[in-house]
C-alpha cells in the first residue's frame, strides 16, 4: 500500500512533528511505501488561508507521480490549507485526517482560557466569543479570520464532503466531535492512539525516590500549583524537566526539594523517568494524548493527574494512576501525601501493562493497518 503523508510543520518542533516522524519510520519498516510531503508556516499570506492555489498544484504534482491509496494528513494550518484535501478529492483519492488538537472546534486549539477549560465556542457555528477575547495569537483580526475559516467550512460541510476517515486520540475526542456541529458521521470517526517506543519497565528499582513533571514551564500546564504544592511538602521530592517564560521564576520561588533541570534531550528525560516515583500531569486544559504521559507508561511509571474530561479516559484512578481535582493544590497535595500508603508497585505494574496493551508500536501499526484497509475497500 502506498501512502501520501502531508503534514504542514510548526515553527517550533513539537509533539505532531514526532508523531509524523515515528509513523513515517513505522510504516516503511513494514513495507509500506510512504511519502512525505510537507508545508510550512514560514511565509503566510491570510489571502491563501482559505484556499491556496500553489499547495494545490503542489499536492497535485505529488500525487501524479506518486500514485497513492491514501493520502493522510496530519495538519493542513495554514500554508496547505483545505487545498490539499481537495486536490486528494480531484484525484479520488481517499483521505484520512489525524485530529492533534481541536482546532477545528476552538480558536486556540485548547479549549483553554485564562489557565482553565473554556468551552463558551463549543458547538457554535462562528466563535464570536472567541473573536472578542482575541483567542487566536491574542490577536482580534486573526482571531476573526479563524473564526470565519471555521465557521465556513461547517457551513459548506468540508469535512463530511472531503474527509474519508478522521482519526481521534481518545474516546473523549470523539464524543466532543459527535456532539459537535462539524457534521462529521460517527462511522468516519476511528480512535487511534499514538504510540512511544519501549522504554522497558523498571518496576524494582529500589532508587526511586522523587516525582516527575515533564513539559513546557507555562500557566496552562500546572506548573504553578505543582511547585506552590511541593514548597508546602518538604519531605517530599520533586524534578522539573522542560523549559519555558515561567522557568526563572518558579525556580527563583522554589524550595530546595524542588529541582528545576531545563530543557534536556530525549535520554535524559527517558532516564530520569524509569527512576521516578510517579510523573505529574498537572494540565488545567484537556490535552490531546500527552506523550510524557505514554512513555511514563512504557517505563512503568504511574501518573498522577488532572481530572478533566479527556486525560481521566488516559489514567485511570488506582489503575495506571492517580486523579486529583483540577487545579486545585489541596487535592494534589492529599495525594501526594498519601502515595506512600498505597500499593504503587500495582500502579506501576499496572502503567506498563497499558503501554503494551494500547501504546506500543506494534498496536500503533495494526491500528493504522486496519484502518488504512478499511477506507480503501
Amino acid at each position: 500500500m502506498k501512502i501520501l503523508q502531508i503534514h504542514n510543520k510548526y515553527r517550533n518542533y513539537g509533539g505532531e512533528d514526532v508523531v509524523v516522524e515515528n509513523e513515517y519510520k513505522l510504516m516503511t519498516s513494514k513495507g509500506f511505501k510512504v511519502k512525505q510531503l510537507f508545508f510550512d508556516n514560514q511565509v503566510i499570506s491570510p489571502t491563501k488561508f482559505f484556499f491556496n492555489k500553489n499547495s494545490y498544484k503542489k499536492t497535485i504534482k505529488t500525487i501524479d507521480s506518486f500514485c497513492p491509496d491514501i493520502v493522510h494528513i496530519h495538519n493542513l494550518f495554514y500554508t496547505a490549507s483545505v487545498s490539499v484535501l481537495m486536490a486528494a478529492k480531484s484525484k479520488k483519492i481517499k483521505t484520512v485526517i489525524t485530529l492533534h488538537n481541536y482546532r477545528l472546534m476552538c480558536l486556540n486549539a485548547m479549549f483553554s482560557r485564562k489557565n482553565s477549560v473554556c468551552t463558551l465556542c463549543y458547538g457554535k457555528t462562528f466563535a464570536f466569543k472567541g473573536v472578542l477575547n482575541k483567542c487566536f495569537q491574542n490577536s482580534f483580526n486573526k482571531s476573526l479570520m479563524m473564526s470565519l475559516f471555521v465557521g465556513i467550512n461547517k457551513k459548506n460541510n468540508t469535512w463530511q464532503k472531503y474527509l474519508d476517515q478522521v482519526i481521534v486520540l481518545t474516546p473523549f475526542i470523539k464524543e466532543l466531535i459527535l456532539n459537535s456541529d462539524l457534521g462529521i458521521e460517527e462511522n468516519k470517526i476511528s480512535i487511534k492512539p499514538n504510540s512511544t517506543k519501549d522504554l522497558q519497565s523498571n518496576i524494582d528499582c529500589d532508587e526511586k525516590s522523587f516525582f516527575l513533571f515533564v513539559g513546557r514551564i507555562s500557566k496552562e500546564k500546572g506548573i504553578d500549583i505543582l511547585v506552590e504544592t511541593f514548597n508546602d511538602l518538604s519531605n517530599f521530592n520533586l524534578e522539573v524537566i522542560g523549559g519555558g517564560e515561567n522557568l526563572n521564576n518558579l525556580s527563583r520561588d522554589s524550595n530546595s526539594n524542588i529541582i528545576f533541570h531545563g530543557q534536556k534531550n530525549t535520554e535524559f528525560v527517558n532516564k530520569k523517568l524509569k527512576y521516578a516515583k510517579a510523573l505529574i500531569f498537572p494540565s488545567t486544559w484537556f490535552e490531546g494524548l500527552p506523550n510524557t504521559i505514554i512513555e511514563a507508561f512504557s517505563a512503568g511509571v504511574p501518573v498522577i493527574s488532572s481530572d478533566n474530561d479527556n486525560l481521566k479516559t488516559i489514567v485511570n484512578n488506582n489503575f495506571n494512576g492517580l486523579l486529583f481535582k483540577q487545579n486545585c493544590k489541596n487535592s494534589l497535595k492529599e495525594v501526594i501525601l498519601n502515595f506512600n500508603n498505597i500499593d504503587n508497585k500495582k500502579l506501576s505494574i499496572n502503567a506498563r501493562k497499558t503501554y503494551e496493551k494500547y501504546y506500543s508500536h506494534q498496536k500503533n501499526f495494526e491500528n493504522l493497518q486496519a484502518i488504512y484497509k478499511k477506507v480503501k475497500s
